[in-house]
Formats: C-alpha cells, sequence, structure tokens
C-alpha cells in the first residue's frame, strides 16, 4: 500500500490487519483469491509475526550509499479488528520517494521472494484488508493497492483504500482486481521511468 500526492512531513501510525472475506468465511488478507475458484492464495494473518511487511526508508537509502532501506513492521497479536493480530508502521520508519512524481510513501511493502515465495497472478482476483491510522496526518493524500515488480508497478488508482480514524472499522476494504483487455483505454499507462505505472 502506498500513498500519492504526499508531502514528506506526512505522520502518524498506520495499522494493517487481515481481511475477512464473507464468501470464504475465512479471515486472512486475501489479496489473491482468484475469481474463478475463490481459494485463497495469499493471506496474512500475522499469527506469529509481521510476515515480511515493512516500510520503504527513502531517505536512508540515499544516506547509506543507496542501499535501499526497508523497515520491519512491529508484530502487535491481539490489537487488530476483533482481536486479531495486526502489524503497525509509522512515520519514523518511512519517508517519502521525493523522485516519484508525484511524490510517494511506501508505507507497508512486501516482495514475496523475500519470504522465499514465487510470484502469482493477480488477474481478477479479490483483496480484503483493514486499515487504520492513528493520529495519521495525510494531509490530502490518499492511499492505493500496488503491485510491484522488478522493472515496472501497477497503481490501482480507481479504488483508493480507507483507512478508519483511530479504530478499527467494522467491514474491511474489499477490492476486485479485473484485468485489463490488451488495448484499452483504461489499460497500463507509462510514467516515464519505470514503465506501465496504472491500473484503471
Amino acid at each position: 500500500m502506498a500513498y500519492r500526492q504526499t508531502p514528506a512531513g506526512m505522520v502518524g501510525v498506520l495499522e494493517v490487519a487481515a481481511g475477512n472475506d464473507s464468501a470464504s468465511g475465512s479471515d486472512g488478507l486475501e489479496d489473491a483469491t482468484m475469481s474463478m475458484e475463490r481459494v485463497a492464495m495469499v493471506r496474512n494473518v500475522f499469527t506469529k509475526g509481521p510476515e515480511g511487511w515493512c516500510s520503504y526508508d527513502y531517505h536512508a537509502a540515499i544516506l547509506s550509499g543507496w542501499r535501499e532501506t526497508f523497515i520491519l513492521s512491529t508484530w502487535r497479536p491481539g490489537h487488530g479488528p476483533k482481536g486479531t493480530n495486526c502489524v503497525t508502521v509509522d512515520h519514523h520508519q518511512w519517508s517519502a520517494d521525493t523522485p516519484e512524481q508525484p511524490v510517494s510513501i511506501l508505507a507497508l511493502i512486501c516482495y514475496r521472494n523475500w519470504m522465499d515465495m514465487g510470484p502469482v497472478d493477480l488477474r481478477g482476483a479479490d483483496l480484503s484488508v483493514y486499515l487504520r491510522g492513528d493520529d495519521l496526518k495525510a494531509d490530502g493524500a490518499a492511499c492505493y493497492f500496488w503491485v510491484n515488480t522488478t522493472m515496472n508497478r501497477w497503481h490501482l488508482v480507481s479504488q483508493p483504500l480507507q483507512i478508519s480514524n483511530g479504530c478499527w472499522a467494522d467491514e474491511p476494504n474489499r477490492l476486485r482486481l479485473f484485468p485489463v483487455p490488451p488495448g484499452s483505454a483504461q489499460g497500463p499507462v507509462h510514467d516515464g521511468t519505470r514503465g506501465p505505472a496504472r491500473l484503471p
């Protein structure tokens, strides 16, 4: 999850917890549930820890001589919705990626190869996630779901993720990642730097 059009001074605490997919009757961050089979492919319930979820500290990367720097999120068992587990990040862990236009903050990011897992096909997938902010000053920024690969990024700009303020929402964010037909006017567009960068 990332912020777009974000000033470098955004501060606060952002918490993430597993969504609840009522269609399958199971708990989990089900960000790759295939639309045909409705079987969860990816599920983060944070049973033993943060499961690889980090914040990106761009400023620290610059100071280190351009070694990308990621700060592991904090595991908080029992502090999620309805007593479930969650992870927390705050403004001491992230910094604005100022070369990005608009400026972005990668507040929560996880690469599957960090966990010794391969890529997944997210076309036609469902995503379910709770997001909570405590004293989070977004200053007009929006939070989006991104798909990140080595050389490309896709931003789901049509469906900003909602962040509840000071408490967990009754229901999680739920998104459907529709595949985009080739040649569609709503297809991925080039951001001038890293290849296709937009989902409708």
